[in-house]
């Protein structure tokens, strides 16, 4: 007794671990863990950061720059005495101290224009962030609806398997009987191992569904998980189908984020082209300093003889001195350089002008395309859910009409697949506007989700 209660307990915390282990997951749950872990998504994470950097040393670039300096020398042989200006060949030490500050004053607005780039490439790189994120997340979708399609089509496979062997028990007991001849049996046999076959087949396709999820989600392939069938509504909300396609187009092209990052690109090649074209005007900057010095050769001037000692601290006193200097720079000839940048950043913008224009005809193709594919898809699972019901009608009546030996197998299992391909194709048919119709929400600026 007590080692029957010892593998019960055993078998039951066994039991506990493999289901605590099996993860499900939602939507949600899988998108939220792609934003945390993609490896696309903390790249393009870094690159903010780097933009980040670059703006606000854009901004610190006005302040002045400020250094101090302080050096002690030991000298042996010939060298001059910067105290008496004169050379000697003393073993001495001396040293000097200085602080200095800098900034320029004018420089062709310069630095006003490069802060400005430097906002715009930040700009476009969240919206670079944003658009991978969006990317991600709308491959996780179809993904996830590519394992919720198999696991219908294997449930269909599975039911169709359970209804076969029914049939081919009742066919048996019937043999035994005497009530059906040997040849109904061989049929159903053949029809039963096809049936078996289709849920082999549809066990691979679901699995096959979940390693394409794992892979989106870089997820150790031997990961048990399975996805948590969300409360798909028979009625799909259809309401932007109403919407004039011109209408969403102009939503998209004002919300998504790889269209605004175009932009953003195109504004900070712009003020590349103010940078360089800065590099023609004068520029004027002022620097100013202070410092002493000190010898242990120095005289002290106060005794004329050079008898009293002149420590280092009264040294520094006297030696104290401060300067302002103006600096202006004329660019004069520099071998056309600075035209040349000119013209390569008005290139660049033509480029970038390009750019924003393709990615524009990208998304109005994009849409347009989207937009009569989902329509397509609403008539189709429309047409597939007449289909799917005349087919079970024809099936009902078909499956009476051969339990009382009015049609033979051939006919019965004609109308048994008919059943079984518009029942798939309902399946199909949903799923792929489902679909459709969350690539709408998108260019809408709706948040992504199947519920």
């Amino acid at each position: 007794m007590i080692k029957f209660n010892i593998t019960f307990l055993l078998l039951f915390f066994i039991a506990c671990f493999s289901s605590n282990s099996q993860q499900y997951w939602t939507l949600e749950d899988c998108i939220d863990y792609a934003m945390e872990n993609n490896i696309r998504i903390k790249r393009q994470e870094l690159q903010v950061k780097n933009a980040r950097y670059n703006y606000r040393q854009s901004m610190l670039n006005v302040l002045p720059g400020i250094s101090a300096n302080a050096s002690h020398t030991y000298s042996r042989g010939r060298s001059l005495d910067m105290i008496t200006y004169e050379y000697i060949d003393i073993p001495h030490e001396s040293g000097n101290m200085s602080m200095s500050a800098g900034m320029n004053i004018f420089n062709g607005l310069y630095n006003h224009h490069n802060i400005r780039l430097e906002r715009y490439n930040l700009q476009a790189t969240l919206n670079e962030v944003e658009g991978a994120r969006d990317e991600v997340s709308l491959n996780i979708v179809t993904a996830f609806l590519q394992i919720l399609y198999e696991k219908e089509m294997l449930e269909i496979d599975e039911q169709q398997l359970k209804l076969s062997e029914l049939q081919l028990e009742n066919a048996r007991i019937s043999y035994e009987l005497g009530d059906v001849p040997k040849s109904r049996i061989f049929e159903l046999e053949s029809q039963h191992a096809a049936y078996r076959h289709r849920v082999t087949l549809s066990r691979n396709s679901v699995k096959s569904a979940y390693l394409n999820l794992k892979q989106l989600l870089q997820l150790d392939m031997d990961l048990d998980f399975r996805v948590k069938v969300p409360d798909l509504n028979n009625d799909v909300d259809k309401s932007n189908l109403v919407y004039p396609v011109d209408d969403i187009y102009n939503e998209a092209e004002a919300s998504l984020p790889y269209v605004r990052g175009a932009e953003y690109h195109l504004k900070s090649t712009q003020k590349a082209l103010d940078i360089r074209r800065s590099q023609l005007y004068p520029s004027l900057s002022v620097s100013a300093g202070l410092g002493s010095r000190y010898s242990e050769l120095a005289r002290n001037p106060r005794e004329n003889e050079g008898t009293l000692d002149y420590p280092y601290d009264l040294q520094l006193r006297d030696n104290f001195g401060q300067y302002v200097t103006f600096s202006l720079s004329i660019p004069i000839f520099n071998r056309w350089a600075t035209r040349t940048h000119i013209s390569r950043a008005k290139t660049n913008i033509l480029d970038a002008e390009y750019y924003v224009e393709e990615v524009k005809q990208q998304l109005y193709s994009q849409v347009h395309q989207n937009y009569n594919d989902a329509l397509a898809a609403r008539d189709n699972y429309e047409s597939a859910s007449k289909s799917r019901l005349h087919a079970e009608e024809a099936f009902n009546f078909a499956s009476r009409q051969f339990e009382l030996g009015l049609i033979n197998f051939v006919d019965y299992q004609y109308a048994q697949n008919n059943f079984i391909t518009a029942e798939s194709e309902l399946v199909r048919a949903r799923y792929d506007m489902i679909l459709r119709l969350a690539f709408l929400d998108y260019y809408m600026g709706n948040p992504i989700s199947l519920e």
